[in-house]
């Protein structure tokens, strides 16, 4: 599904300060409107200053007639509260000492599907699963190592997640409520659909990982800023206790996004800084992702769409800001009645890099959220994804199945001929030597040498290199004076 931030009117209650309160100070704090949409009106999400006081929150909601505020906010360097404030009273909040800026909430909103553009479906098979475990598309098998997400866990900042669905064997559970409309489950499905990518049983990337569901849009898809705002603070906090349930790492997923927030992208960083991957959306509206929050926050890791053709998503945003591109149109997943549903956008893709975040950290252990980035950028297959434009990368996820464990030496294979169509070619047996797993008549490209249209990942294996013969005019007989190409030897995982 594609998240925008739609921004609609949503009445809250505040009221006028009372008659002793301050006049408003010189240096008031600055009010921000999102350069995007509408804004709510006189809902406000107030960021104290890094050295504020502590009573300033309550300074401030004592000019309330509820003497309540929405949220309040209070994890790491990012404090605050968000509040509906009328006109007339926010002068004296803006007034208060310690009041970083104020930002005009807005609504996040789930649409309808996207509406199917020249993409090519492979509705028998989840394909997705298939492309994030392949270098070349075409395959309809899913490759993972056995621990796929042991010991991990993934928050889900969404619509809720149906967690009694049989597909998730019991591994999706409830945490906490931000949407405040009574009911924890997911009313939309969305959430549910998201998680499954992430880990169920038969959809999932992850499939052994613990799903939370966050949960920060009611059943219509729609949620404040200061909601997911809250979310997210949750999600970071409650990482720090669970270390023992989670005890290879968490990673946070947001199929999210709308338009460019300060206060969802300073949130989104201060997470991070806490050590909380981030997997968000880049968004839906084929624009620079620059315009989109909390896409456009530079320390988490964004991810636009492909479709089954390996091209970029008609509707997915790009730029700088993306990090890398998943599959994401017409994806099957899980649903909230306890079947199956298919969706397509960018919220589709950031699953997808979530739950290999998730593997990754299963199967290499722990590591920082840089460090986690960049081996998921170190993975990604290059320069595959078309119709790109020219300020965005080229790199499509994968999960790295056969690749070498970081700090492995690896060896390019180099050509002595030119760069030529793959062929079949073989590899000698006269002189009584083949690689390991390796045996006559495994196809290989006539430019490199390099194995490849195998069904299985072709990795370099630690031992002397072999000469292979080249693209062959006669396969009957491959060792009859080809061209040789010098290799480190690969074996098959």
């Amino acid at each position: 599904m594609l998240f925008q931030y739609l921004l609609a009117a949503l009445p809250l209650t505040l009221a006028a300060p009372l008659a002793c309160s301050a006049p408003p100070r010189p240096s008031s704090a600055p009010v921000i409107t999102p350069p995007k949409g509408q804004v709510i009106p006189n809902r406000y999400i107030i960021k104290l200053k890094n050295d504020a006081r502590s009573d300033v929150i309550n300074e401030a909601v004592k000019l309330l007639p509820s003497k309540k505020a929405e949220h309040v906010y209070d994890f790491g360097s990012y404090r605050g509260f968000a509040a509906e404030i009328p006109d007339d009273v926010l002068p004296y909040v803006t007034g208060l000492p310690g009041i970083d800026y104020i930002e005009k909430d807005c609504i996040m909103s789930i649409d309808v599907d996207v509406q199917r553009r020249d993409v090519v479906t492979q509705p028998s098979a989840p394909w997705g699963l298939a492309r994030i475990s392949h270098v070349q598309r075409g395959s309809t098998s899913y490759v993972y190592d056995e621990s796929s997400g042991e010991g991990t866990c993934a928050y889900v900042l969404d619509t809720g997640v149906y967690t009694q669905h049989p597909d998730f064997e019991g591994r999706a559970e409830f945490l906490a409520n931000y949407a405040n409309d009574g009911n924890d489950e997911d009313g939309h499905g969305h959430g549910t659909h998201v998680a499954g990518t992430i880990g169920s049983k038969t959809y999932g990337v992850a499939k052994n990982s613990h799903l939370f569901a966050v949960k920060v849009f009611n059943a219509t898809g729609k949620g404040p800023n200061s909601a997911v705002i809250a979310g997210i603070q949750f999600a970071a906090n409650d990482r720090l206790t669970r270390t023992g349930a989670c005890p290879k790492g968490s990673v946070a997923n947001l199929s999210l996004g709308g338009g460019q927030s300060d206060a969802v992208n300073a949130a989104a960083a201060d997470a991070v800084r806490s050590g909380l991957f981030m997997s968000v959306a880049a968004g839906n509206s084929g624009v620079d992702a620059s315009e989109s929050s909390p896409a456009s926050e530079s320390s988490v890791y964004t991810v636009g769409a492909t479709d089954s053709s390996d091209k970029i998503a008609w509707y997915s945003n790009y730029g700088s800001y993306v990090d890398i591109f998943a599959p994401g149109t017409d994806i099957v997943s899980l649903w909230n009645n306890g079947g199956t549903n298919t969706m397509s956008g960018t919220s589709m893709a950031a699953p997808h890099v979530a739950g290999i975040a998730l593997y990754l950290l299963s199967l290499e252990g722990q590591r920082s959220v840089a460090a986690l980035s960049a081996r998921l950028s170190e993975l990604a297959t290059k320069n595959i994804v078309t119709g790109l434009p020219g300020n965005t990368i080229n790199a499509l996820a994968f999960n790295g199945y056969g690749a070498p464990a970081p700090g492995t030496p690896t060896q390019s294979v180099n050509s002595t001929q030119p760069a030529g169509p793959t062929g079949t070619g073989y590899f000698p047996t006269s002189t009584g030597i083949s690689p390991t797993g390796i045996s006559t008549g495994v196809p290989v490209s006539a430019g490199t040498g390099v194995p490849t249209s195998v069904p299985t990942t072709i990795v370099p294996y630690p031992t002397s290199g072999y000469p292979s013969s080249g693209y062959p005019s006669n396969p009957s007989n491959p060792s009859n004076g080809y061209p040789t190409y010098n290799y480190n030897s690969y074996r098959v995982r």
